[in-house]
């Protein structure tokens, strides 16, 4: 069956696409990210799962949320990756709003020595 979005356009990605953030910043941290870059890197595809796109991160924390949750305050998901990588940028909010979205950090469910600590599956 084929899907009903372009995986290169994450404005087709359906809104229960997971979007994982690594490490543990909040609020005023996510602030001076976004002052100083305008965006924020995420791990996110539409057909990945949370263990995947965790799997990306060197962090022993991360933090997530959904497409939904980062639509519903005006942010938006830019694909950035190159092919097989769930590299993407999350622009059109602040840190302060993007803190809002994200759940609490949490450990990285995966083994340290299973992650490649770069964004390719």
């Amino acid at each position: 069956m084929a899907t009903a979005f372009d995986p290169h356009d994450a404005d087709t990605w359906p809104d229960a696409t997971i979007v994982v953030r690594g490490g543990t910043r909040g609020g005023e941290a996510l602030q001076e990210e976004f002052e100083a870059e305008g965006e924020f890197s995420v791990q996110a595809d539409p057909e990945a799962e949370f263990l995947s796109l965790c799997r990306c991160l060197p962090w022993g924390k991360v933090r997530r949320t959904t497409l939904l949750r980062l639509r519903a305050v005006g942010g938006r998901l830019i694909e950035s990756h190159a092919p097989d990588s769930y590299h993407c940028d999350v622009v059109g909010i602040d840190g302060w709003t993007f803190d809002t979205v994200l759940d609490p950090p949490e450990d990285n469910p995966v083994p340290r020595a299973e992650r490649t600590g770069r964004s390719q599956p």
